[in-house]
């Protein structure tokens, strides 16, 4: 079994467990009244959080394990901008007002996550990767 395998299975279940303990679903009551909300919303961020960072772990190694070095770091690098920039952009945009203001974030965001991704892409160089 590969290491990266084992990690998308403790994702896996991190995120089931996280969706399982949902406030939505009929057990959630049934726990709260036993042993209090704080635990149960406790563990159900922690198996979130958990399942969300073993499965970028996860998916990280499976492309060290599968793909060269250099792409791999590329695609890692790409998702975890995208993420990082997605987040960012998120934020701003909430505490902007009017369209154009928005519009105007969401171009530069745009531009600056393409010049950045073309700027680790000339430094990886990672040609020849990519099928056809």
């Amino acid at each position: 079994m590969e290491r990266s395998t084992l990690l998308l299975v403790v994702a896996e279940l991190g995120i089931a467990g996280f969706f399982a303990l949902a406030p939505a679903l009929p057990i959630y009551p049934l726990l709260v009244s036993r042993y209090g909300n704080e635990p149960i919303d406790a563990l159900t961020s922690v198996l979130g959080l958990m399942g969300m960072v073993a499965l970028v772990a996860g998916v990280s190694l499976r492309k060290f394990e599968r793909l060269s070095r250099k792409a791999a770091l590329y695609e890692t690098a790409e998702f975890i901008t995208m993420g990082t920039f997605g987040f960012i952009w998120i934020s701003l945009l909430r505490r902007l007002n009017g369209i154009a203001w928005k519009t105007t974030l969401t171009i530069a965001f745009f531009l600056v996550y393409a010049l950045t991704m073309e700027v680790i892409r000339r430094k990886l160089n990672p040609n020849g990767w990519r099928p056809g």
